[in-house]
């Protein structure tokens, strides 16, 4: 399914219950109100994490897609230069994939580093092996109001019940544990299990495959430990059930901002 597509179908995403558990408010004005929308991502960050799972998944049709930008388009730091880059561009195919040589360097290091274990490439060598196929399911709510849910994992291989989730990162190790907690990557681990649980009827071994966006492009596998996930699944649960009764009353007031929060720092 194109991004596109996906992005417009019913169904509440990941980042959509992330918006509601961060404001209830700015879910409000994105998704029932839609006083301001959201706009799928986009950016540096999410264009490589596109690029280095399209040369893992299909790299043939990324070497198709692939063109170099040529210095004449480029600024002598890199960057676009104005009509040249558009002159250049408009030559192109509509599914070009453009970038510059140390872009490529960087993502085939990427990619390198994350198929040095032998998991990742058993996972995409299988031929049972599922690419981000989007599923959708439906959760009943306590107060008998039925939700629209939607995922899109990464790499799902049913015979072993395994799926992986890549992520970039400054480095693979303390950055992450940062990323878990701060950008609820906790919540994606709940959510996407319980999608896949719901579509093929079992909670899979959920993996998250880091690789450094630095030389030289380390990589690790990560997992959460059984009762983090036990409990990211409970938090998951009555998120929706939250959700759902803010759906039904209309009150989309967040907690109360006075209240004492607990901190919870690693030293």
């Amino acid at each position: 399914m194109p991004d596109q597509s996906y992005f417009d179908a019913e169904g509440y995403s990941r980042s959509e219950l992330v918006d509601f558990l961060d404001s209830r408010q700015k879910f409000n004005e994105r998704y029932v109100s839609r006083t301001k929308p959201r706009e799928p991502s986009s950016g540096a960050h999410f264009e490589i994490g596109e690029q280095l799972h399209l040369i893992l998944q299909e790299p043939d049709e990324f070497e198709r897609r692939l063109q170099i930008i040529p210095a004449s388009a480029l600024t002598s730091n890199g960057q676009r230069r104005g009509h040249n880059w558009r002159d250049w561009l408009d030559d192109q195919p509509d599914d070009v994939l453009a970038m510059t040589e140390a872009r490529l360097e960087q993502l085939r290091g990427m990619a390198a580093g994350l198929m040095g274990y032998r998991t990742i490439q058993a996972v995409l060598a299988h031929k049972e092996t599922i690419t981000e196929q989007p599923i959708f399911w439906q959760y009943t709510a306590a107060n008998g109001m039925v939700l629209d849910l939607k995922c899109e994992p990464d790499l799902l291989l049913p015979p072993v019940r395994t799926a992986l989730d890549v992520k970039t990162s400054k480095d693979e190790g303390e950055d992450f544990r940062w990323a878990v907690q701060k950008l609820r990557y906790w919540l994606q681990d709940a959510h996407y299990s319980a999608g896949i649980e719901a579509a093929y009827g079992y909670a899979p071994q959920f993996v998250f495959a880091v690789v450094s966006k630095k030389p030289p492009y380390q990589a690790d596998l990560w997992e959460m430990s059984p009762e983090k996930r036990q409990r990211a699944a409970r938090l998951h649960v009555e998120l929706l059930n939250d959700l759902a009764l803010c759906l039904e009353t209309g009150d989309w007031s967040d907690p109360d901002p006075s209240e004492v929060k607990t901190l919870h720092v690693n030293f």
